[in-house]
């Protein structure tokens, strides 16, 4: 088996400082590897081929061969989201892949820049049924979009988006409160209102789109007394309530018994104060009807600890039915009271007193709680600049507290470029989503009669972008080319759908848009250019030999194939499905034969198709690029950037200067070394009508010295000093795409390039694959097979599998092949990539390939990595030894095949069966010897025993036993663990019988661990042969390390020939 690889970081802060082991691999659980490399460390980050494990996947994960174990113990919590960064570096085996960017080359750009993407607005905790009050460790849930269960939240100082493209936006609430609407009715119940604001991002934006609000997910048509009102995050965008309310819900009921209630108001900048007290009264006479009952309470309010109480509220009333009152502190009076006056920047207490008496008895009611308290602040909130939705909802059966309220919302007006003139405008192309992100203009106006106009950019001056504003604009064109959705129409290649949440630094912003979209934002001098990850069109732009090369200075680093990712997943919003998030994932089994999975982020991708493309373009780049070069060169020689593909020649090669050239189909060469299988040649001359570097490629058709002839002639005559390359076509060069060049001093630069396929991006133009194309539901791309029972051992955790042992050999990834490998034999194979596996009582052994011409092939315990193979039939059916397969004449029949069964598996007497219908039988001669028959006795006991500690008998079963005949014995249990905080062994199995003499027939001294509670089912099945006619007692014992294993379901079948 392949062993399981321990990598061990020593210091967290320098992952090279680690230790790299290999353990055999035991089935063993990652605790295991944790105690014996890593023990008495609390504090460790554990990660299982590239992803981290929580504490209680540490104590169950069962390995696998080949896995990969990476153990970093913290030193302290604080260092955290370092220590995870490393980690991801040290994993990064689970998904190779070369990126454009470098740290050297933007590091100095991500500092200069590092300002907030969102914008901040405070708020209070208003009514916290209204929205769940999000837990700040989980950064999913500060970002509701993004959730896998997305909801209205309210939270205080919460970043409000910026958001770009088409997105179901379940919003922030910035204020909130309820009122009693309308008269109070004494016939019923009173109404009341809920008033909600939420944020849905920075404007100015498109807006809601027609008809998808959505409450508790449910369209808004389907509810009664709902009305909205929009905000399009304009700097000059008017209120949408006159005054904002801040809620707040004591609900508590006040008694008299227990005195007066008093509520101090949580801040001091309000105007006035709103109180809502529900109160009940009524009584029921003897004869059943009701009448009114008489509540008395009164309400009082204080500054703040003066104990200077003004009454608002004092009387007796006399209802029917439960109806509410709301008291205004400056405007507002209700009987016995009188209006208090309230200073803005001073806190309150307000005392609530029952007067009336408590009642005693079910037929009179009097209650009163209070319901709300409200800080009304009068002025007017605009917020300017800031996109929101405005609801008012009359309380109902429908729904009433809390609400769920989501639209479909179109994000930022952009600034936009066709080629020759810039728009404002609504737009997802990711390039100006970019732009808008670096430059991040204020726009003025409305869009209609005021046109949008941008007033000023808080970001990078757009002078700095416009020199590189050719390669946006080529950018945007790429981004909205249209391709195959998968779904019978086209969309653009790529949209940006995605809005940033919290804090994050403008450089981030970019990436996380450039990710998505295969470009890099790079810096050059103060400005920005932009590079994109796609098929070269055209020759490569230079040529590196070792005529430009710093001597010593190349370097080629192969990437290791068995770390990389097999399949590679994601989650994104999927559009067609109401943008909930949904799953994808993309499967190359070319890559190689790891079974590991890498996972790549979504975000701003809503397409199944657009998912796809990113999925299937990751995995072809992790399959095909094998190596990546680097080289130190003089900057003169430098004429070429980041993106650009290359023509590079590693030193190995013929390459150096033409000294002259005599003919136009000649060059003389400063090197007389060649490779006398030459045959292309490649000269780099500077093109003089603009001024490049370009690479011209020819057949060589004769050197002589250093005379070299070409079968064509020059397209351009070359010139003495021009760098020339030459070798096998094959070898000559390489197509490389620069990832980074870095100044390495002294007019060094390092040029970092990685191999260049246009393979890598041959499904840009794919269709991709989508299961169901109404839903846009994503599929893996088939590598789905039946596991056997050793693959789904050890991919599922302990507690969910129960192993078996049983004697019979069950073979895996084996295929028999006739007349292989000629006439006459039959060979064995491994049917998929690994090795042939047996299974046989609890053990497993990898079985060599091979092929015979013998008649029988056999597998013997003595020798379990190979199959043995006879033309001696005796040989075949040794005890211990298990026929594998027949070999008729060149075609293979296995011992245990579905197909046909051949009658050389067979030994004659063995077929036995309760009842047999033949609808057809034809028989050359019947005979059935001296009228043999096979008569059975069995033992069954379903009852759960000890397992005894020293060798005691738990099952017997007597049987009429005939001397030349042999007594089949089948025995099978199940073995329990009583305890499974601890592992118990199950050490001996014994079956004897009692005469004539007493004899030990079966005896195992196999030492089982059981784990587990839920059964370990054990099954023997063998002959013994008594030496006399006589009754024989057959019994069977067993023997575990302690008490804590019951044995029950105990069965023993005997069998034998009578005549």
């Amino acid at each position: 088996m392949t062993p399981v690889k321990i990598i061990r970081v020593n210091n967290p802060f320098d992952y090279q400082d680690r230790t790299i082991e290999s353990v055999p691999y035991r089935r063993q659980r990652v605790k295991n590897l944790q105690a014996r490399f890593i023990p008495n460390v609390e504090n460790i980050q554990i990660r299982l081929n590239g992803i981290l494990l929580t504490p209680d996947q540490v104590k169950s994960r069962r390995l696998k061969p080949g896995d990969e174990v990476i153990l970093i113990p913290l030193p302290e919590a604080g260092i955290g989201a370092a220590i995870a960064t490393l980690a991801n570096v040290l994993a990064v085996g689970g998904s190779v892949s070369i990126n454009f960017a470098t740290a050297a080359s933007i590091g100095g750009a991500a500092w200069s820049i590092a300002v907030s993407v969102g914008i901040s607005i405070g708020t209070a905790y208003i009514i916290k049924a209204l929205g769940p009050k999000p837990d700040k460790s989980d950064p999913v849930e500060i970002n509701p979009t993004y959730s896998w269960n997305p909801q209205t939240v309210q939270q205080q100082g919460i970043n409000v988006p910026r958001s770009y493209g088409r997105l179901r936006k379940y919003g922030n609430i910035i204020s909130a409160w309820t009122e009693v609407v309308g008269v109070p009715d004494p016939a019923s119940p009173p109404k009341e209102e809920i008033n909600l604001e939420l944020a849905l991002g920075t404007g100015p934006c498109e807006g809601i789109v027609a008809n998808t609000i959505e409450i508790d997910n449910r369209e808004i048509a389907n509810f009664s007394g709902i009305s909205t009102t929009e905000r399009f995050g304009l700097m000059t965008q008017t209120a949408i309530r006159a005054a904002t309310k801040l809620e707040y819900r004591p609900e508590r009921e006040v008694k008299q018994s227990g005195g007066s209630y008093t509520w101090t108001t949580p801040s001091d900048d309000f105007d006035s104060i709103e109180i809502t007290v529900a109160y009940q009264g009524h009584a029921y006479k003897n004869n059943g009807k009701q009448t009114g009952a008489f509540v008395q309470f009164k309400i009082e309010i204080s500054e703040k600890g003066a104990e200077s109480w003004g009454t608002l509220t004092e009387g007796t009333f006399q209802l029917f039915t439960t109806t509410t009152k709301t008291t205004w502190v400056n405007t507002g009076t209700y009987g016995g009271g009188s209006a208090q006056t309230v200073t803005k920047g001073k806190q309150y207490d307000i005392k609530i007193t029952k007067i009336t008496p408590d009642s005693a008895t079910s037929q009179v009611l009097n209650t009163v709680a209070v319901v709300a308290i409200r800080e009304i602040i009068t002025q007017a909130f605009e917020h300017p600049g800031i996109a929101k939705l405005g609801v008012t909802a009359l309380a109902g059966e429908e729904f009433s507290g809390r609400l769920n309220v989501s639209v479909v919302h179109d994000g930022r007006i952009i600034n936009t470029y066709n080629g020759s003139s810039w728009t404002l405008q609504f737009s997802r192309n990711p390039a100006w989503v970019m732009w808008d992100i670096l430059t991040r203009p204020v726009i003025d106006g409305d869009g209609g009669a005021t046109p949008w106009s941008i007033n000023r950019f808080d970001g990078i001056d757009p002078a700095r972008l416009t020199p590189f504003l050719a390669n946006w604009n080529a950018a945007a064109s790429w981004f909205d080319d249209p391709v195959d959705d998968g779904k019978g129409s086209t969309e653009d290649r790529f949209a940006f759908n995605g809005e940033f949440q919290k804090d994050t630094n403008v450089w981030d912003a970019v990436q996380t848009v450039a990710r998505m979209c295969r470009a890099e934002v790079i810096p050059v001098g103060r400005g920005y250019d932009i590079i994109l990850d796609k098929i070269w069109v055209g020759d490569p732009v230079q040529l590196f030999s070792a005529a430009n090369m710093t001597p010593g200075s190349f370097r080629q680093d192969w990437l290791p194939l068995a770390d990389r990712a097999v399949e590679v997943n994601m989650s994104y919003l999927d559009a067609d499905a109401n943008y909930t998030m949904k799953p994808i994932s993309f499967n190359n089994p070319n890559v190689g034969t790891s079974e590991k999975i890498a996972s790549i982020g979504g975000e701003g991708i809503t397409s199944t198709g657009q998912a796809w493309r990113m999925l299937a373009f990751d995995m072809e780049k992790n399959r095909r690029i094998l190596s990546v070069s680097s080289f130190l060169t003089h900057v003169n020689a430098i004429v070429c950037k980041r993106g650009d593909v290359v023509n590079v020649v590693p030193p190995w090669n013929a390459a150096g200067k033409i000294v002259s050239v005599p003919d136009d189909n000649q060059i003389q060469i400063d090197n007389t070394q060649h490779n006398t299988s030459t045959n292309t040649i490649l000269i780099r001359r500077t093109d003089t009508a603009t001024g490049n570097d370009v690479v011209e490629e020819h057949t060589v058709s004769n050197i002589n010295g250093d005379m070299v002839t070409i079968v064509d002639t020059w397209d351009y005559n070359p010139k003495k000093g021009d760098m020339y390359a030459f070798g096998p076509t094959a070898e000559v060069s390489k197509k490389q795409r620069i990832v980074g060049i870095i100044s390495e001093g002294n007019f060094q630069h390092k040029i970092i390039c990685s191999e260049y396929h246009d393979e890598i991006y041959d499904n840009d133009a794919a269709t991709p694959t989508i299961a169901v194309a109404a839903l846009g539901t994503p599929v893996s791309s088939g590598r789905l097979a039946a596991l056997n029972w050793n693959q789904y051992y050890l991919q599922r955790p302990p507690s969910e599998v129960t192993e078996y042992f049983v004697d019979n050999p069950m073979p895996y990834n084996l295929t028999w092949n006739d007349n292989s490998p000629s006439g006459g034999r039959i060979s064995w194979s491994a049917t998929a990539s690994g090795p042939i596996l047996l299974d046989i009582a609890g053990a497993t052994y990898e079985i060599s390939p091979d092929n015979t011409d013998n008649e029988y092939v056999y597998w013997n315990p003595a020798a379990p990595t190979v199959f043995g193979s006879t033309n001696v039939f005796a040989t075949a059916y040794i005890a211990g030894y298990w026929v594998m397969a027949i070999n008729d004449g060149g075609t293979a029949f296995p011992a245990n095949s579905g197909k046909i069964l051949h009658a050389a598996v067979m030994q004659a007497g063995t077929i036995t069966a309760a009842r047999a219908q033949i609808a057809n039988l034809t028989v050359d001669t019947l005979q059935i010897a001296d009228n043999a028959v096979t008569v059975p006795v069995s033992a069954y006991t379903a009852g759960s025993i000890d397992v005894p500690v020293a060798l005691g008998e738990i099952q017997s079963a007597t049987i009429a036993a005939v001397s030349g005949n042999p007594t089949r014995i089948v025995f099978t249990a199940v073995l329990d663990n009583q305890d499974p905080s601890l592992t118990h062994n199950f050490e001996r199995l014994r079956i004897s019988r009692d005469n004539p003499p007493a004899t030990i027939v079966w005896d195992s001294t196999i030492i089982i661990p059981i784990v587990a509670q839920g059964g370990s089912y054990v099954a023997v099945s063998f002959e013994d042969s008594p030496p006399t006619d006589s009754t024989l007692v057959y019994s069977v014992q067993m023997e575990a390390s302690d008490t804590d294993i019951k044995v029950s379901r105990r069965s023993l079948v005997l069998s034998t020939v009578k005549k």
